[in-house]
């Protein structure tokens, strides 16, 4: 209204008729204003009553007549009447209701050395003392479960040649004997090659499409069944833990979309055969939020959300949505590859992996522990793309650079009283001792 006054005075030396305008105008907008201040107002009358500890506002609608006139003046009331301030959070990361589901803490499994080398496209020879550096990397920096290979013919995936040498390593080192090494094994001959180099646990797969099933394995969604039927039993007679992964649970390159009753189906076969685990795979990255909650729902009905991960591809940009969908529902499980590392060699299309650093980024924001350092994962992730001259997908880890990274950061108390800390990214401002007024203009131009 102001800013339209000006005007008015600007222009009522010109011509009456922009003047008359204007003046319309400025009534119009005063009486838009105010009538949004009173929606506001009205809005913030319920919102504060409904809170815990508040005492209900009167409106005005509830005031008896004799205080409706304008002389009449409300008596002031006394302390002990007024109503009592709302109690502060005990953290500022305050889950609204649809978040009251995600859970505390979230294994993340890291499928870099895997999945996201076995169809890179690189001019780079990848060596076996390479796949070990990067897998002692991880486990540094605090990642608990990594894919470590493929039990796999060299001659249909070139990129998983060596991984015998890789795991009879790692699985030798003491250090590293609390992280756990799955691969990945396609039949009985597979998992006896993985039996000969100590494997503790093996990951089958199958798919909830028919076409990506005979493209991928050469064989029907039944007869991948059977097969894994075979590992599992072989498996646990050898007291090794056997993963199930289920591919194209959101979308096929050759079929479009998946029902979500299939990918229940194949999900509660695989938990029925002896897999601790089922990974759900959305693995040509054309999931959105919707479909992943259909799914989810279908798949909740025949098991139960501890015995569920999720794993998804960028193809989209919309694997962050995604995933945060999943957490609504519980799962508590997530593969990921640093650097956004992926690709699938038998899926048209198929983009890398979610960003390891992405995810975890996502989920200290929500107040998740992952028991991760992202400075290091950062690190790891500029460091593995130089080595093998691929881009780096991690818009985490292009946001911290190569230098400066998460080096601080922060301890809450989360609303269950769990102490945690969070990493701040570096492009907060940061006081520092030497010049403390370094940053004061922005305090001014925030205040």
């Amino acid at each position: 209204a102001e800013y339209m006054g000006t005007l008015k005075s600007r222009w009522a030396r010109r011509s009456p008729w922009p003047c008359f305008m204007l003046r319309t105008l400025t009534s119009a907008s005063r009486n838009v204003l105010g009538r949004f201040a009173s929606s506001r107002l009205t809005s913030s009358r319920f919102a504060m009553s409904s809170l815990p500890g508040s005492g209900a506002l009167p409106s005005a609608t509830s005031q008896p007549a004799s205080s409706a006139s304008p002389a009449s003046k409300p008596a002031a009331a006394s302390p002990a009447d007024r109503p009592a301030s709302p109690t502060p959070p005990a953290s500022p990361f305050v889950s609204p209701a649809l978040m009251k589901r995600v859970p505390a803490f979230v294994k993340i499994v890291e499928v870099s050395p895997r999945d996201g080398l076995q169809n890179l496209k690189t001019a780079t020879e990848i060596t076996v003392e390479m796949k070990i550096k990067l897998i002692e990397m991880l486990a540094y920096a605090g990642i608990r479960a990594i894919e470590a290979g493929a039990f796999v013919s060299p001659k249909w995936v070139p990129m998983m040649k060596g991984s015998d040498q890789v795991l009879r390593e790692v699985l030798s080192r003491p250090e590293l004997a609390e992280v756990a090494f799955p691969a990945l094994v396609p039949n009985v001959q597979g998992l006896e090659k993985a039996l000969q180099v100590g494997i503790r646990e093996v990951a089958v797969f199958t798919a909830a499409s028919e076409s990506f099933c005979q493209e991928n394995t050469n064989c029907s969604i039944d007869e991948s069944l059977a097969r894994c039927r075979e590992v599992v039993v072989k498996a646990n007679s050898h007291g090794v833990k056997v993963r199930g992964y289920v591919s194209c649970v959101l979308g096929c390159p050759y079929e479009g979309e998946i029902g979500p009753d299939a990918v229940a189906l194949v999900t509660r076969e695989l938990l029925a055969m002896g897999c601790y685990e089922v990974s759900l795979g959305d693995t040509i990255g054309v999931g959105t939020p919707g479909s992943t909650a259909h799914m989810l729902e279908a798949v909740l009905r025949v098991a139960p959300v501890d015995k569920l991960a999720v794993h998804f591809h960028d193809t989209y940009g919309t694997a962050l949505a995604n995933l945060t969908v999943a957490l609504q529902y519980g799962i508590a499980v997530v593969d990921s590859s640093v650097g956004g590392l992926g690709g699938c060699p038998y899926a048209r299309g198929a983009s890398g992996n979610v960003a390891t650093e992405d995810v975890a980024y996502l989920l200290q924001g929500l107040g998740v522990e992952t028991g991760i350092d992202l400075t290091r994962l950062c690190e790891i992730g500029h460091f593995i793309s130089t080595e093998l001259n691929a881009p780096y997908l991690s818009r985490v880890g292009q946001a911290a650079g190569t230098k400066q990274g998460f080096r601080r950061t922060r301890t809450f108390v989360s609303a269950d009283g769990t102490i945690r800390t969070r990493y701040l990214p570096p492009t907060v401002p940061r006081r520092r001792a030497d010049d403390p007024n370094k940053f004061a203009h922005l305090d001014e131009e925030l205040l």
